[in-house]
């Protein structure tokens, strides 16, 4: 029940890793952005074996303290909803930083004669 979860939750939380990645470096130049976004792709292997090793390991810790597997679906449930829900927190406030940036003045306003 959680593989499914897993085979979607990674290659997104790499999206966003690497989105977050290239955000940080924007302000050093296009070059950087472009070796972040060719950099930071995770090893194909690693990523696999999360994929494939995460949900015997969720599955055995939930075990271990008291949940049993016939409540991975609710699990699996709020585990999405709570992604979706951090996802539109994380771009709202994006959109504050960008709307509160548009509104601020890009030259400070000239400074008035001494009489």
């Amino acid at each position: 029940m959680l593989e499914p979860l897993f085979r979607t939750v990674v290659p997104e939380i790499e999206r966003l890793d690497i989105a977050a990645l290239k955000a940080r470096a924007t302000p050093l130049g296009v070059e950087v952005v472009n070796m972040v976004e060719k950099d930071a792709v995770w090893n194909p292997v690693a990523k696999a074996t999360i994929v494939t090793t995460g949900p015997a390991v969720v599955a055995k810790a939930l075990n271990s303290v008291g949940v049993s597997a016939e409540h991975a679906p609710a699990i699996a449930l709020v585990g999405a909803v709570a992604a979706i829900l951090t996802g539109r927190q994380m771009l709202a406030a994006k959109l504050d930083e960008l709307a509160k940036a548009e509104r601020a003045p890009s030259t400070p306003p000239p400074t008035p004669p001494n009489p």
